[in-house]
């Protein structure tokens, strides 16, 4: 009896680390076509990228047709790119192809995780009330 009890709480150990998540492997392609219509003598475009999320998801390669420089705030980073009128001749689209790792994420991984809620007390209030029209 106590073997049991003690092969269950191993196993249960190593799945609050993470281990043995099911992922996805995907493969996005985002293009975005530039159409001039009329003179344009720049052009400044900014496209919000993934970003790493642990046990959640993995950029495994990022790569891009144009050399874009990056910005980053508290929240989202973004690719940014200077197209001058000459680019613009140039350039028909421009293409971001991304490599990434999504993991199974569930409420009993984020629990074993440690990963406290990003929402305030106040905030979470909103969201656990009981459904009105739901019994």
């Amino acid at each position: 009896m106590n073997r049991w009890i003690i092969l269950i709480c191993v196993f249960l150990g190593l799945g609050y680390k993470g281990i043995g998540q099911d992922k996805k492997s995907l493969y996005i392609v985002e293009t975005y076509s530039l159409e001039s219509i009329g003179t344009l003598e720049r052009c400044e475009i900014k496209i919000p990228i993934p970003v790493d999320y642990p046990q959640r998801q993995e950029i495994k390669n990022i790569t891009y047709s144009e050399s874009p420089r990056f910005l980053n705030t508290p929240s989202t980073r973004f690719a940014f790119f200077e197209l001058s009128e000459g680019d613009l001749s140039r350039i028909s689209d421009l293409v971001i192809t991304i490599e990434i790792d999504i993991f199974d994420y569930d409420l009993s991984v984020a629990k074993h995780a440690g990963f406290e809620s990003e929402l305030r007390k106040g905030e979470q209030k909103r969201y656990l009330k009981p459904e009105e029209y739901i019994n």
